[in-house]
């Protein structure tokens, strides 16, 4: 397994440092603070994952399995 040390860790640190700074202040704070159930969380879990609204080059299967597994989470 590869690990990283020194300066290779500070470096990665510098990158994430703002991501979860972020997600913190914009995503996390907000949802903490509307106090969003586990069922709620998984819906708005799986409408981003499986929505097909914006996918234009998929086949027609593939917005059949999407519609199928939205409609089983709702």
């Amino acid at each position: 397994m590869y690990a990283l040390r020194g300066q290779a860790l500070d470096r990665l640190r510098s990158y994430l440092e703002p991501v979860t700074t972020g997600f913190t202040k914009d995503i996390f704070q907000p949802l903490k603070s509307m106090r969003i159930t586990s069922f709620e969380m998984t819906y708005l879990a799986s409408y981003i994952l499986w929505t097909t609204y914006d996918s234009l080059a998929l086949s027609d299967r593939s917005y059949q399995v999407a519609d199928n597994i939205f409609d089983q989470s709702a």
